[in-house]
């Protein structure tokens, strides 16, 4: 009886140490440093019955190789990207809202090579209701800094009944309204209109409520955070050229990224915890010695600013004293990061004098005691 007490004794002691063991290690922090999207863009094709079916080729073919070069559109889940056909008499969701990653490149590249061309009129406002609705229904609109509309369109809107520019006007009025924050276009071949689409559609429009501005291919308007800043209209000379214009239009209209890390955290009330932000511009290049403020609100409500080094890093320590949540965001003053999740739990204190590899240190030592136990013990028996 008393050996089987004994070994009892042990085994409990055992299970003991190794649940302190777990205890302890599950209060480590768990960190998800997924990229949460910065930029949501829709691009709205015009499927209007003068283009041909070799210039929608072209169309839809320079769009596919545009967004499938890394180089130009990021694969790390910054950009959420939707595609719209406006023609006929509506606009259609060719490309529903899609985070591009190399998980998901493949099919959208090959969703919009496939898009067939409707023919019919050009409904523009159409197509930017569609693109709005497609923007602000997505659950990532709360959180992306950035929301841009594309058109490329090769000429002037039409419609069946009423005023088809006025309805275009009205599409961007109410795009803004609803929170976007950039229209620009491709005025491909037909050049007519480019002055309407400069003055009435692109946005925002020019310091002192100039059109917006005209640019052909190799130059670029003032961008973000330049008070200059506005939209514009690429001339592209002929379908040939749209491949080339729609890569140099994502290279100029990415705009630069806050991004906040780690997602989301659990640490122990009386720890400290660091985020880290990173700044780069649209091409993915750091942007140093900006000024990065740091706002946490919840349990714990704090702030604090930090400079970002060469890499475009800039961090922020704070210690925990509640239990609860806290949720933290960074802005630098032109751009705002996604918003990250600090958890805080009251953790039960560990042992006193004894750290982890000592808390290991003496189950190992408890388990050899055991085993020396028993082969006493057997010894005795015999």
């Amino acid at each position: 009886m008393r050996s089987k007490k004994r070994h009892g004794f042990m085994a409990v002691l055992l299970v003991t140490v190794i649940a302190l063991v777990l205890g302890l290690s599950g209060t480590a922090s768990a960190t998800n440093n997924t990229p949460q999207v910065g930029t949501q863009m829709a691009v709205c094709l015009d499927g209007s019955g003068s283009i041909n079916p070799d210039e929608w080729s072209l169309m839809v073919g320079g769009l596919a190789a545009a967004v499938s070069n890394v180089s130009v559109v990021p694969q790390d889940g910054s950009v959420e990207l939707t595609v719209i056909q406006f023609a006929g008499s509506l606009a259609t969701v060719e490309v529903y809202p899609t985070v591009i990653t190399p998980a998901t490149i493949g099919e959208v590249t090959s969703n919009i090579t496939g898009i067939g061309k409707r023919g019919g009129l050009t409904p523009i406002g159409a197509g930017i209701d569609l693109a709005t609705a497609q923007i602000t229904g997505s659950p990532n609109f709360p959180t992306a800094g950035w929301q841009v509309i594309n058109i490329s369109t090769d000429g002037v809107p039409t419609y069946p009944t009423g005023d088809p520019k006025g309805a275009a006007e009205t599409a961007v009025t109410n795009a803004v309204a609803a929170g976007i924050d950039e229209i620009d276009a491709e005025a491909i071949g037909d050049q007519t209109d480019v002055p309407w689409m400069a003055l009435d559609l692109v946005y925002p429009d020019g310091p002192g409520g100039a059109s917006g501005a005209v640019v052909p291919p190799g130059t670029f308007p003032p961008r973000p955070p330049d008070p200059n800043f506005m939209g514009f209209v690429r001339v592209v000379a002929s379908f040939e050229d749209y491949a080339e214009a729609i890569t140099q239009k994502f290279e100029v209209v990415l705009p630069p990224r806050l991004m906040l890390t780690p997602e989301t955290d659990t640490n122990c009330v009386g720890e400290s915890h660091t985020v880290t932000a990173v700044l780069e511009d649209g091409f993915g290049a750091p942007i140093p010695g900006e000024t990065i403020n740091f706002s946490v609100a919840g349990a714990n409500p704090t702030g604090g600013s930090d400079v970002t080094d060469a890499n475009g890093v800039a961090t922020f320590t704070y210690t925990g004293t509640n239990a609860g949540t806290d949720t933290i965001q960074a802005t630098d003053g032109g751009q705002t990061s996604n918003v990250v999740e600090k958890i805080w739990e009251e953790c039960v204190p560990p042992v006193p004098g004894i750290a982890g590899w000592g808390i290991i240190a003496a189950l190992a030592a408890m388990a050899g005691a055991s085993m020396l136990a028993i082969r006493r013990r057997r010894a005795y028996q015999r």
